[in-house]
């Protein structure tokens, strides 16, 4: 039993390759008419693979096209870029504070380390309570900042891709900036 293939082009030798039309309306907002991918034999390993990576970049190609199109894809410019940067600076720096100082934190705390007494176990923070928060923070950027070394280290761009986009397209939305 075979698979059903689709947008398949036969080329002399056995090699395949993928290859899509993009809609006629989207043509002004896409480099080409179509879309085509050397697949390679269809024997190959990888071959199933390479035509869903391709059918993947068409689906996103024509998503894009579409958002130009209806008029809801803003381009990030230098000036719009340097503006959500400083937007995530001052956001980090608010939430650092609202986190520095939180009062209902600080009670659970205390509420625990009572029931830790009462119970017999041991405090660690016990007399530098004070220094806590400090410390926890730190502790956790020196991790972050660990991996974040590694990636760059290691010139690992998809880590990195990764590691931001999340935090970059909420911060874009927030802005008005649709994905």
């Amino acid at each position: 039993m075979g698979w059903l293939v689709k947008h398949i082009q036969n080329h002399p030798g056995g090699r395949k390759s993928f290859r899509r039309l993009y809609p006629p309306h989207l043509l002004p907002y896409l480099s080409g008419t179509q879309l085509r991918v050397s697949l390679g034999r269809p024997d190959s390993a990888d071959f199933h693979e390479r035509y869903a990576k391709a059918a993947r970049q068409w689906e996103e190609d024509v998503a894009l096209a579409e958002k130009k199109h209806a008029g809801t894809f803003v381009a990030l410019d230098g000036p719009t870029i340097l503006h959500l940067a400083a937007a995530f600076h001052a956001e980090a720096l608010e939430e650092d504070d609202q986190a520095r100082w939180d009062a209902d934190e600080r009670e659970q705390f205390k509420a625990i380390a009572v029931r830790v007494d009462e119970t017999g176990g041991m405090n660690s923070w016990a007399g530098s309570e004070r220094s806590r928060w400090a410390t926890k923070t730190r502790e956790t950027q020196e991790a972050a900042l660990a991996s974040r070394k590694a990636l760059k280290a290691t010139g690992d761009l998809q880590g990195v891709l990764e590691e931001w986009t999340e935090e970059s397209l909420l911060l874009a939305e927030a802005r008005g900036y649709s994905s």
